[in-house]
């Protein structure tokens, strides 16, 4: 009974047929087992690339997060409306622009001797009169001949007098 019991379940399983010589599909060709791995390592190297850089993102936000939260937890202003908060206009008093167009008059075009340098110089005093720089290098030769023992004093003097010598 056993054996006809396993013959009953072999016959009732369809066996495949070969494709008839009419059909207008080919046969497919055995995919050669090289090829397979190959292409299954190459998708695995871009699947851990793009693993990699979401790491790394995730990586750089969470840092971001940590240094917006040390400068928030500092009580400095981390986005616009704490930013708008946090400078509010003066109420009375001098404004700020004044300041910055006296500094802009301080300040004047290249000349013509700059030659083709676009330099912006400081507008400076004049230089002192012929008397005064004579009278201050000899203040100061006196004071070097009076300080020879501190070597500090005596280098801050020395830089003091050629600076009245160029000036000249």
């Amino acid at each position: 009974m056993a054996a006809n019991r396993g013959e009953e379940i072999r016959s009732s399983i369809p066996v495949a047929q070969p494709p008839s010589t009419g059909s207008r599909t080919p046969p497919r060709a055995a995919v050669p087992h090289w090829r397979k791995w190959f292409w299954r390592a190459i998708l695995a190297c871009l699947l851990a690339a793009v693993l990699c850089y979401a790491g790394l993102r995730y990586h750089w936000r969470h840092e971001f997060r940590v240094g917006i939260e040390a400068i928030r937890a500092a009580g400095y202003p981390v986005n616009l409306e704490e930013l708008d908060k946090w400078y509010t206009g003066p109420e009375s008093g001098e404004n700020a622009a004044s300041w910055i167009l006296e500094a802009i008059g301080c300040s004047r075009a290249p000349s013509e001797e700059a030659d083709g340098w676009s330099l912006w110089f400081l507008v400076r005093n004049p230089p002192a009169a012929p008397r005064t720089c004579f009278l201050v290098h000899q203040v100061l030769s006196g004071v070097l001949r009076e300080m020879q023992e501190e070597p500090a004093e005596l280098a801050w003097l020395a830089v003091a007098r050629a600076a009245l010598a160029v000036e000249r």
